[in-house]
This record gives C-alpha cells, structure tokens and sequence, in this order.
C-alpha cells in the first residue's frame, strides 16, 4: 500500500516513525513510502488476521522479503497454525522470492521446517496482466492466433446494433493507467459475454473482417473467462456456469484446467492434501487477496478519506481497525468483491490481559512480536507489490482458539 512522506516521534517507543523500517532487518535512513503487510486467511474457515506491517522505500528487496516471509511463516507454524500456501502479485521482487523458494520444475513448493509450502499468485492480478498484454500484442498457439483488432471491431460493430451483449467502453478500448489497475475492467473485457458476441458478429452477421482470427479471438477470450471463474469460485453449484463452484473429486475444473500451470499444480496438490481428511472440497476463492486488498481500503478510509496516509497513521489506523474488527472492506471504492471474513474473537480482551503479563521494554520486542495498540506490529506485502497471504488449515479442532489468536499477533 502506497504511503505520504511523513515523520512522527513515538514517545512511547523513543524513535521516529516514517523511516523504512523491516523489524528483525533492520532501519535504513530512507524515508518510507509503502506499507509491507502480511496477512493469514483460513482455507475453510472465514476468518483472517493481519499479522505483520513493516515500512519500506519502493519495493522490498527480494532477499529481505524472502527473509520476512520465512520468518513470518515459521512463526505462525509455532503458534499451531499449519500454513499451506502463500497469495501474492505478479511483482517482479514476488516472482523472484517464488523462483528461489519454489525450485522445481513439476512440484512447484517449498519447505518450511519440514512443512510444504504451495505459492500462488492472486487470481485477479492474473486476469489484469494477461489483458492488459492482450491490448498490445497477439496471441498465438497451436497455429491459432488470437488479435485484439477484433475486439476492437466488435465494440464498433455493438454501436450499430440494436442489441448490446457486452458491457465495453471506450475506457474499455483506451483504458487509462488507473482503468488498467481495475479488476472490474479487465474482467468484462475477457468474459464470455464479450466472447459471444464474438461469434454471434461472426456467425450471424457473417463479417469477412472477423473471419480470419474472430473464432480463435473468442476461444481465448472465453478460456480466459473459465479459467476467472473457475478459480475464483465460492459456491457449490451453478447451472449455467459449471465452472463456477466448489473445487470436488469430481469437478469439471479438472478437465478444463490446462493453463496458469503454477496455481494449477498448486490447487491439485493442496486439494489432494484436503482430500486424505475428511473434507471432501476446497474453496478456490479462498486463494486470492480480496481480504488484503479490502483491509487497506478500510484503513484509507478509517477517520476520513486518506488515499496515502503517512506510516503513522497508518499504523494507527490498522491497529484501530483489528482491535474493533473493522477489516470488512464493504465499501464503494473497493477494488475487489467484498468479504464478510471475521477476525479472531477475543482479540482486545486478550491483548489487555498480554500487555498485563508483559512487562518488557517496547525496544526489547522483535518485529512480529507488536500486540495491537501502542507496539508496533509487524506486516504484510502491500497491493502494488504484495508478497504471500499465507493461507492456513485449522488446527485438529477445526477451529482457531483465542489464545492462538492473541499469541499470532504477540509473537
């Protein structure tokens, strides 16, 4: 999440709060302009918790995300957390983390004190990049070739007909730089609405222009719409999108998936993983960064509308936010479809009896080891170059205590 430049001396901790600050690595004398936040989201339970922040200047080098990512993981696994696979964006310092992490070739995972790790990158930034290359260049396999020209015609052809499939613009054919950043957009653009009215221009209105490339266009389009919809699916069932719905044994997900490799080999491992207990399907919604997205855009708006707040009061902001539960994201200029993930219970009665029990310095505290209020808490990877939301199964329970919940952020 992008910061405004600011500086604010904490009395309470006898520092300055605004310079880039990574926890266990370290402060630099660079001022900080972005917010690092990890935060946990449960795979069959509806709940989330951020668990760390940190202060950084542009993008995290990747040695010292790949760092606080171990770091972060290894302690949630000692809260009795077990993390299964971590969220992040396409951002090139991501990529590079994933890459020294995940080595192989087929299994693409990695090892956490002898636990596998499965990355995945959020669903939503994958349809937002492969659109926005779309635009500028074709696409071509198997001797197919698809072409954005054709698009382009069909949105010119809609202007003239007396019927409307499609929901494109002109910020749909010349989108700005903020339209590229819009999930909304790039998800209409590639929809299967868009792909049939593809071939009804092409079919119907027999237009010799289209011939040459219109059907493959709209095989692309529509594969890129399944593969959205398949990923990002919360329900059981759907009787006229079958793609959409919980991922079972028997789902036809499995014979349709045959792109996206990295989060593809992901989900049939964890989905394997799932199927030798008792649950018997996975939510593939539950693989995305909704909930990370939602949370930063609660805390620009906690008090008053603050698009770059400084590092203080975004700390400020987000601690307010966890203590009071306010990490819902239901508002208007949210970039993602809202949640209704609850955060742990028992959180502030507990932090209260923490800060009771402790009574170390605020400069003895490692990084992770912030409660809620007045230390400072650790974070998490922001939206323009956010790292692994790890993704956890409960405990043997089913369910998270509130013990382990207070402990997460303590520690």
């Amino acid at each position: 999440m992008s910061l405004g430049e600011g500086f604010k001396y904490n009395d309470h901790e006898n520092r300055i709060i605004g310079f880039e600050d990574l926890g266990s690595l370290g402060r630099t004398q660079r001022h900080a302009n972005h917010a690092l936040v990890f935060m946990a989201l449960g795979l069959t339970k509806a709940w989330k918790q951020p668990v760390a922040y940190y202060y950084v200047h542009g993008t995290c080098p990747t040695k010292a995300l790949k760092s606080l990512l171990l770091e972060i993981i290894a302690r949630l696994q000692r809260c009795g957390l077990k993390v299964m696979a971590t969220v992040c964006d396409q951002m090139s310092s991501n990529r590079a983390v994933i890459e020294s992490l995940a080595k192989g070739e087929d299994d693409r995972f990695f090892m956490v004190n002898g636990h596998k790790v499965d990355p995945f990158y959020d669903v939503p930034h994958l349809v937002k990049s492969t659109c926005n290359a779309f635009r500028h260049s074709t696409v071509q396999w198997e001797g197919k070739t698809a072409d954005w020209a054709v698009v382009q015609k069909v949105f010119q052809l809609e202007k003239y007909s007396p019927y409307k499939w499609t929901k494109l613009t002109e910020h749909h054919m010349n989108p700005s730089n903020c339209d590229k950043m819009r999930v909304r957009m790039a998800a209409q653009t590639m929809s299967s609405s868009v792909a049939g009215s593809i071939y009804a221009f092409f079919i119907v209105g027999n237009s010799e222009e289209l011939k040459s490339s219109a059907v493959h266009t709209a095989e692309f389009i529509g594969d890129v719409s399944n593969l959205f919809e398949s990923f990002n699916s919360a329900q059981d069932s759907s009787a006229y999108k079958p793609l959409r719905c919980l991922l079972k044994e028997n789902s036809e997900q499995w014979q349709f998936w045959d792109g996206w490799l990295n989060n593809i080999r992901g989900m049939r491992v964890i989905f394997q993983e799932f199927s030798t207990s008792s649950r018997k399907f996975l939510i593939p919604r539950r693989k995305n960064q909704d909930s990370l997205e939602n949370l930063f855009c609660t805390v620009r708006q906690h008090g008053q509308c603050n698009l770059n707040p400084t590092c203080w009061q975004f700390g400020s902001a987000l601690k307010t936010c966890i203590l009071n539960k306010l990490v819902s994201g239901k508002t208007r200029s949210s970039n993602c479809i809202p949640d209704t993930d609850h955060v742990f219970d028992g959180l502030r009665s507990g932090t209260d009896t923490a800060r009771r029990e402790d009574h170390r310095t605020p400069s003895s505290f490692s990084p992770l080891q912030s409660t809620t209020t007045t230390r400072r808490s650790t974070n998490r990877v922001p939206p323009p170059h956010q790292h692994g939301t790890p993704d956890h199964h409960e405990t043997s329970k089913g369910q998270l205590s509130d013990s382990v919940a207070v402990r997460a952020l303590r520690e």
